[in-house]
């Protein structure tokens, strides 16, 4: 008999927002690094900024980039024993604080590794929208 392998269907919601969400799959094995990666490609964000996971659970954080005795992302995804209906946060990019709601919709089981993938996208949001509004900002404003 080959090993189970748990394959988890979570929602990622931009709070605040309903109309913008993602429903992703990816594997226990994957890890927390590779659910930040997988999040940020469904949205079109660049990977440049720091961010962190929170589980509601125990209020426990995982860093992207760890400082000290601050815990890593890059730990696989079933080391949570996560289960249906239970929500993490993700916060990235400490400046402009994107933060996302992750509920688990399902735990299915498989023999065989599922490469991480979109089932569904709704709404769109801009990472760095535009600030080049003429009347906001004239060149000739500026000069002396």
């Amino acid at each position: 008999m080959e090993k189970q392998i748990n394959v988890y269907e979570l929602k990622v919601s931009l709070s605040g927002d309903r109309n913008i969400y993602r429903i992703l799959k990816i594997c226990g094995s994957g890890t927390l690094d590779e659910l930040s990666n997988l999040i940020l490609w469904s949205l079109n964000f660049d990977g440049e900024h720091l961010y962190y996971f929170k589980t509601r659970n125990d209020n426990t954080y995982y860093y992207g980039d760890p400082d000290g005795g601050e815990k890593s992302a890059n730990i696989k995804i079933d080391r949570l024993h996560l289960e249906p209906k239970q929500k993490l946060s993700y916060l990235y990019d400490f400046g402009d604080e994107w933060l996302f709601t992750i509920a688990v919709r399902k735990i299915e089981l498989t023999e065989t590794y599922v490469k991480p993938y979109i089932v569904e996208s709704k709404g769109t949001v801009e990472q760095y929208p535009d600030f080049d509004d003429e009347d906001e900002f004239e060149d000739d404003e500026y000069e002396e």
